[in-house]
């Protein structure tokens, strides 16, 4: 599905929070050792619908490649993962855990487990209707958890398109403020949260989506590209 949709469509439900997996070995979710987070200065709990190729799951995938590990533990945690396009994209020492949900509300009860038992000192999500779900489960997540949303698309254009506008238009303007953060791709996207939907401009940030630079020279055979500088 499109980064617009509101829901992830019809489909399988398994028990979620299963298995994790740390690159393409499974993992069983109490095997998350506390050794390795106390080595890491930070655990980021990152958290997208699908990896089936969009857009924000791309600038999800290159954030977790470009992150030290060295001082980040990375939790990928994907509401559905089957048909993902970006798997072998996520780095092999990345945690990813399948919540194995094909609708978003579903994988409310898996998600809220995990946070709880990883108690991350971060969560990162991007996409409207994830992002809101985050921002409402805010108040029974753990206190040190901060939350950051990433938004994908411009709110008020997009809801041109959905149904329930109203109810959507109170949801982003009750929820979001709930967000430590909320990063958007343009002076536009931040307007617009700002101004229709009542969104502390100090609650935002502006930052472009990142360029995999060194991907983008390997699918080149290592032509140089003037004027950009590696992530």
């Amino acid at each position: 599905p499109s980064s617009s949709e509101p829901s992830l469509g019809e489909g399988r439900v398994a028990d979620p929070g299963v298995g994790t997996q740390r690159g393409s070995t499974l993992l069983s979710t109490n095997d998350f050792d506390p050794a390795e987070e106390a080595e890491i200065v930070r655990t980021v709990l990152f958290i997208v619908p699908t990896l089936r190729g969009g857009g924000a799951e791309r600038v999800m995938v290159t954030l977790l490649r470009h992150l030290d590990p060295t001082r980040f533990r990375r939790i990928l945690a994907v509401v559905d993962l089957r048909e993902a396009v970006y798997r072998e994209d996520v780095p092999s020492d990345v945690e990813l855990v399948d919540l194995a949900c094909t609708r978003l509300r579903k994988a409310i009860p898996g998600l809220l487990r995990l946070v709880w038992r990883l108690r991350p000192d971060l969560v990162f999500s991007t996409l409207g209707s994830l992002n809101l779900v985050i921002a409402a489960l805010r108040p029974v997540m753990p206190r040190k958890t901060a939350s950051i949303g990433r938004e994908a698309n411009t709110v008020s254009e997009q809801l041109k398109e959905f149904p329930n506008r109203a109810l959507w238009r109170l949801g982003y303007r009750s929820l979001y403020r709930r967000f430590d953060a909320v990063v958007c791709q343009s002076k536009y996207m931040q307007q617009d949260l700002v101004e229709n939907y009542g969104l502390p401009i100090e609650k935002t940030v502006v930052i472009h989506n990142p360029v995999d630079l060194e991907r983008i020279r390997a699918g080149l055979g290592g032509i140089e590209l003037a004027g950009l500088t590696p992530l």
